[in-house]
């Protein structure tokens, strides 16, 4: 497909449907493409973007369309990796446009997009969307944060890295969605040697469910001693997921791994916190597709009554409340 065509359409289309925010939808629709005009690896990676979307609208090109992403996404993933054994100051802000790009791509283009609404698992997809790949990624961006934040934090793309007053918010004051289904997990825990590592985890999932909490109705939200915040510009509801995957313990990440029970708990829970997320294209399906995932690793049925919060609202029967946790519809 012409270069052309699909600049035209992530100008005009693609670019507002990543956050649909319009007082930010500018970052995806002119930065990352004046970014891109002076780093082709993050032109590339727009490219690809933009051709998993098309595929998601039309599916008659579907496999046309998603071998055309796949060739963009290797040019810009080969050149990003070239820099990143360089790293110089000027480079940062395409770098970080690079990464999160290659992230939005790596959930679009492994979600419903790539395996359909199917109800079973291969064995390699179900690794895959129990983080075998995509997690190391999501983490590995907040390692090449480390290195470059300083020049990021002064240039184009300065507010993906503002979270408001995350460090003010306290899930154990405020009234959160789910929070005792939550909280009763540690049960599972009580006497494991893990105690620690799990106690972090969950603690952090709980504040990124208020956190999505916060932006159901900002004037009203579930902490009334925390007002509205001025960097509440860009991360909102849709960031909640994607914040516990970078703040949560390495160790936490090694027992998913591992394939431990309680850790697939945990992680199905974050499944059911993804499933606010639906309305966007590119994370559609992924709730629900960890949720399966996990629920057919722990296989026997003892586990159920743990999981069962996160089936039932991956199963929609939470309707009301995913709506109030995620946002409209956007294609």
């Amino acid at each position: 497909m012409n270069d052309l065509i699909l600049l035209h359409h992530w100008s005009l289309v693609t670019s507002l449907t990543m956050v649909d925010t319009p007082d930010v939808n500018h970052i995806w629709q002119t930065v990352m493409v004046h970014i891109g005009a002076q780093n082709p690896y993050v032109m590339h990676g727009i490219f690809s973007l933009t051709a998993l979307h098309l595929a998601y609208l039309d599916p008659t090109k579907k496999h046309t369309l998603i071998a055309t992403a796949a060739q963009h996404h290797n040019k810009a993933l080969r050149d990003f990796q070239v820099k990143l054994c360089n790293i110089k100051e000027e480079d940062s802000d395409a770098l970080f446009a690079s990464a999160s790009i290659n992230i939005s791509y790596v959930f679009a283009a492994f979600g419903n997009l790539y395996h359909g609404d199917a109800k079973e698992f291969s064995v390699d997809h179900r690794s895959r969307i129990l983080g075998e790949d995509w997690v190391p990624l999501i983490r590995g961006v907040s390692q090449l944060l480390q290195q470059i934040r300083e020049r990021v934090s002064v240039g184009p793309l300065s507010s993906l890295l503002r979270i408001g007053n995350w460090n003010e918010l306290d899930p154990d004051v405020a009234s959160v969605p789910y929070d005792t289904e939550l909280q009763s997990l540690k049960w599972t825990w009580a006497d494991s040697a893990d105690a620690l590592v799990y106690d972090e985890s969950l603690y952090l999932l709980r504040k990124c469910w208020a956190w999505t909490a916060l932006f159901r109705n900002i004037s009203e939200h579930p902490f009334p001693d925390v007002a509205s915040h001025p960097d509440w510009e860009y991360n909102r509801s849709w960031s909640g997921p994607f914040i516990w995957l970078s703040l949560a313990p390495d160790d936490f990440f090694l027992r998913l791994q591992q394939r431990q029970p309680v850790a697939l708990i945990l992680f199905a829970h974050f499944g059911g916190l993804s499933a606010g997320l639906e309305g966007y294209w590119w994370m559609e399906g992924w709730g629900k597709n960890i949720v399966v995932a996990v629920n057919d690793t722990l296989v026997g049925g003892y586990w159920d009554a743990w999981t069962e919060l996160p089936r039932r609202l991956v199963a929609g029967t939470e309707d009301e409340n995913l709506r109030n946790l995620g946002e409209p519809k956007i294609t």
